[in-house]
């Protein structure tokens, strides 16, 4: 059976309608908002032909700018390398740091050496966005800050739009809730299904990035890595040789550099050494025996 022709206009009629309704709203506010400005008008005049006259010197109110009125969503995220001697127990001041302002450990990732002690500690810290330079300050205070970066990214636009597209979708969501309950045949059942399920599916998925930003705007992420101080292997300056120690430092060397060169030299010419043994012994032999036969062929 066809669906009929009133409910499928319906069907069709409802995003101009739903559109409609949006600018039928801006409208009356628009009106509304002209009404109280023209009341606020006339009462000032009234004020000034013959009512109570403002006192000169107190100051004129301002209009609260929409930047007033709308909370700045930003999306703090943070970067620290340290260094320190003790490494666990750093670790455990720093998970102490995020617990203490009411955040807590996204991630961890250690490396132990040989001995089964930590060499490596990487941690993904959670703290209130209020809170994050105060975080970030009170972790550089555990070591050696080797790395300390720092972004802020503001999304109130994001913000702002993703809240108006949630709304929008769960008014349409809504109406077409209220076809399918007058729906009287198969054939309108499905069809206002099918527009119910891709209109759902598009209302879940700007849901998820609703909270997707409320989570990242709510808490700023700190990516904390730990790990041991580098050690030196020069020779601090107090303690290097002088006069005969530092002359005999040096001669050793150079008789170890020397014997490096010698024993290239000899690795080099070994192969060509071996050949000419191998060629030139024989063929000393052949010649030494002739010259011996000769004479007493002679004689």
């Amino acid at each position: 059976m066809k669906p009929r022709p009133a409910l499928v206009l319906t069907l069709l009629a409802l995003p101009l309608a739903v559109a409609l309704t949006g600018c039928g709203g801006a409208t009356s506010g628009d009106k509304a908002a002209s009404s109280r400005a023209a009341d606020s008008s006339a009462s000032g005049s009234t004020r000034e032909s013959g009512g109570s006259v403002d006192s000169p010197g107190a100051p004129a109110a301002k209009p609260a700018s929409l930047q007033d009125t709308l909370e700045r969503a930003v999306i703090a995220t943070g970067e620290l390398r340290l260094t320190a001697k003790d490494l666990a127990g750093t670790r455990q001041d720093a998970i102490n740091v995020a617990t203490s302002l009411h955040g807590y450990v996204g991630d961890e990732q250690s490396q132990s050496g040989k001995k089964g002690e930590l060499d490596r500690v990487d941690l993904t810290l959670r703290v209130p966005a209020a809170s994050f330079e105060e975080a970030l300050d009170r972790l550089a205070a555990l070591g050696t800050v080797r790395l300390r970066q720092q972004s802020v990214e503001d999304v109130s636009t994001q913000v702002i739009d993703n809240s108006a597209r949630v709304r929008a979708q769960r008014a349409s969501v809504a109406s077409i809730q209220q076809l399918l309950a007058r729906a009287n045949t198969i054939a309108e059942i499905m069809s206002i299904e099918a527009q119910l399920a891709t209109r759902q599916a598009d209302l879940d998925s700007l849901e998820q990035q609703q909270r997707y930003l409320h989570d990242q705007t709510s808490l700023s992420t700190i990516q904390l890595t730990l790990t041991h101080p580098a050690k030196s292997t020069q020779r601090p300056e107090h303690h290097r040789a002088t006069g005969f120690l530092a002359g005999l430092e040096g001669g050793w060397h150079t008789l170890g550099d020397v014997t490096v060169v010698v024993g290239t030299v000899l690795g080099a010419v070994l192969p060509f050494a071996v050949v000419l043994a191998l060629v030139g012994v024989p063929a000393w032999v052949v010649v030494r025996r002739r010259r011996t036969a000769l004479p007493v062929a002679e004689s």
